[in-house]
């Protein structure tokens, strides 16, 4: 059953992690915060005795910050003749919770 995910991969190239900074908006795409430099911000201290933050100018922040409102990518496609086990997972998981809820219903009624 496993010895797909035993047999060795078709790519020589080990992959790693990618960094943030990959994932940092362009250099033509301009970055506008929603507050100057120096507002401070009401209501944001969650301690009693800490004053409110006050915004910092946009350099100060790190780049992966403006990227995260950014739409996600999606499950990433496996090359021509790989396997997806992600997608392949998420399908399972699906399938299974798909089932485990008409067992249930069927115990209801």
């Amino acid at each position: 059953m496993f010895a797909a995910l035993r047999a060795p991969s078709n790519s020589a190239a080990r992959t790693f992690s990618t960094s943030a900074l990959r994932g940092a908006p362009k250099s033509g795409k301009a970055i506008v915060s929603s507050l100057q430099a120096g507002t401070k911000m009401d209501g944001l201290s969650v301690f009693k005795d800490v004053p409110d933050p006050v915004a910092l100018p946009e350099d100060q922040y790190p780049k992966w910050l403006w990227t995260l409102l950014d739409k996600p990518k999606g499950v990433p496609v496996a090359p021509e003749g790989e396997r997806n086990f992600m997608a392949e997972r998420k399908a399972m998981r699906d399938k299974n919770r798909s089932t485990i809820k008409a067992a249930n219903f069927m115990k209801t009624t």
